[in-house]
């Protein structure tokens, strides 16, 4: 009983200090008069360092929001500088023919390797502003509880692009084409560019269709690493930056705006929606901004 009453007084006597700390913290900065040793009034100023009052590394709110800005106006001029400049100097002349005796394998992996220069953006941002890396990993939370948005992650790209593919057949019934002859007649261009001889209509079909539940079940695996550089980059440091300024929505709205652009000599190209359509190329860095 005795131990009891003791440690009910202790929390009492620990909220009241906390509590007097609290207030001491508001009138910090502030002129207040004390007693000196010759009982003569003075005005001194009030000092008090408690846990709330002191600075962090980051400094104050103000100067960790101007960090923020510097840290996300470096990441997208080393980002968008080396992008461009590798996809002017390279990519372009391998799709327009300059650069001869290029495998279309190897062109492809061309294109495919400018994803990985957000990752290299967010490297050197991280060594320039010396911001570190303790807070680069990308750690799962509650992983039961998140578990179902995995799942929508997983599945829900193949769902949303079967909607697509349907509202636009809907809307557009005279491109639908069960026997996909478009895309048989180019496989079969492409394989016979290979070396690998004829190959019949019947097979590409049947190659194309066993494609589909791989691409579902195991391609955001096989997706990982491709895709690594863009997610490290935009999702996993563009994003938390952005959001620590403005709230969700327009955090989307700002990144997928400058994600779009980032890809936009691409786009001019025909990577994504191909040329010679209405509005190209214009058309189309728009569709990849929104």
């Amino acid at each position: 009983l005795c131990y009891n009453r003791w440690n009910k007084d202790a929390r009492g006597i620990r909220r009241r200090i906390s509590l007097a700390r609290r207030l001491a913290c508001r009138r910090c900065a502030r002129a207040a008069p004390v007693r000196d040793g010759g009982g003569v009034r003075s005005t001194r100023r009030v000092t008090h360092r408690s846990r709330t009052s002191l600075r962090t590394k980051e400094g104050t709110p103000r100067s960790r929001k101007e960090r923020i800005v510097k840290r996300i106006a470096i990441f997208l001029a080393v980002t968008f500088t080396l992008t461009w400049a590798y996809e002017f100097g390279v990519v372009y002349p391998i799709s327009s023919g300059a650069l001869v005796g290029v495998p279309p394998v190897a062109a492809q992996f061309a294109t495919g390797a400018a994803m990985f220069f957000p990752a290299l953006g967010v490297l050197i941002t991280r060594l320039v502003t010396r911001e570190g890396f303790k807070n680069s990993l990308i750690k799962p939370r509650g992983f039961k509880k998140s578990l179902p948005w995995f799942a929508v992650a997983w599945f829900g790209p193949a769902l949303l692009a079967a909607i697509g593919a349907a509202v636009y057949f809907l809307a557009f019934p005279q491109d639908f084409d069960p026997s996909m002859s478009t895309i048989v007649a180019t496989q079969q261009q492409a394989a016979a560019a290979a070396g690998a001889g004829d190959v019949s209509a019947d097979q590409v079909r049947a190659m194309l269709l066993a494609q589909l539940p791989f691409a579902v079940f195991l391609g955001p695996v096989l997706n990982i690493f491709t895709t690594f550089g863009e997610e490290w980059g935009w999702r996993g440091y563009l994003v938390p930056k952005t959001a620590a300024r403005l709230r969700i929505v327009p955090t989307l709205l700002v990144t997928g705006v400058i994600w779009g652009l980032w890809h936009a000599p691409l786009t001019i190209i025909g990577h994504n929606y191909g040329v010679g359509y209405p509005g190209w190329p214009f058309a189309g860095i728009a569709a990849m901004c929104v």
